[in-house]
């Protein structure tokens, strides 16, 4: 829980996944964006990507997901 306004981490991811989507509109060289906590191990927290070809191979879009700890 947030202190200041009292957000649960749940709302946090959400926030956070909102802020990587519209990072990803404005930056075109970017493929995708992960924030990756340190006290769960090294584990995806939040994740967002775009669908992206690579000469003959394509990407498929992984969309936004959170992911929850211990997960």
């Amino acid at each position: 829980m947030d202190p200041r306004d009292g957000s649960t981490e749940k709302i946090w991811r959400q926030r956070l996944a909102i802020i990587f989507q519209e990072l990803l509109k404005t930056k075109r060289n970017y493929y995708k964006l992960r924030y990756i906590g340190v006290a769960n191990e090294g584990k995806e927290i939040v994740h967002t990507g775009r669908e992206k070809s690579f000469g003959h191979r394509k990407v498929i879009n992984q969309g936004v997901s959170t992911v929850g700890r211990g997960q």
